[in-house]
């Protein structure tokens, strides 16, 4: 990654003669920064033997991080074909730059798109609620970047992946 800050912005707003200008004469008010590296995160987790209260929980979730990284959507829930979910959630896995496996529900998706991220070299921070019985198969996963959380209120995620992608 480019660590000249500049390089990771965009002025908008202001007429392309001083996109690449140092800017002079420009009132700071006046320029907007919009960042355009931002992380991608992969948030994989069960979909079809989960309920109605904890997709809204994921959703939440998702609003959340989109606050300050790039969320990249899985599309199960759609019309896609059952190809198309697995060729899309493939890329996903592939592309991002953290995945998120929330595994408080059991789930062969999320199974397969934990072994892509591994083969692909992708950091992963697992996660589950508290109270979740969670198989130890994933519990003794040794890849060395790998990290398994438990959690009770999404604000705790939050700061673990803060800490994570920040550090």
């Amino acid at each position: 990654m480019n660590s000249n800050p500049a390089a990771s912005y965009e002025v908008s707003g202001l007429s392309s003669n001083y996109k690449r200008s140092k800017l002079r004469g420009i009132e700071p008010e006046e320029i907007k920064i919009i960042p355009l590296l931002m992380k991608k995160i992969y948030l994989g987790c069960s979909l079809t033997h989960s309920s109605e209260e904890y997709k809204q929980n994921i959703n939440k979730l998702k609003d959340i991080l989109r606050q300050k990284y790039e969320i990249l959507d899985f599309i199960g829930l759609g019309e896609a074909t059952n190809q198309e979910v697995y060729e899309w959630n493939e890329k996903m896995c592939k592309t991002c730059d953290l995945f998120l496996m929330e595994s408080t529900y059991p789930s062969t998706g999320l199974g397969i798109e934990f072994g892509i991220a591994m083969q692909e070299n992708k950091p992963i921070i697992a996660i589950a609620q508290r109270e979740a019985k969670v198989t130890r198969m994933l519990l003794g996963v040794t890849y060395p970047k790998f990290e398994f959380h438990k959690y009770d209120e999404i604000e705790e995620i939050v700061e673990l992946i803060d800490s994570k992608l920040n550090s």
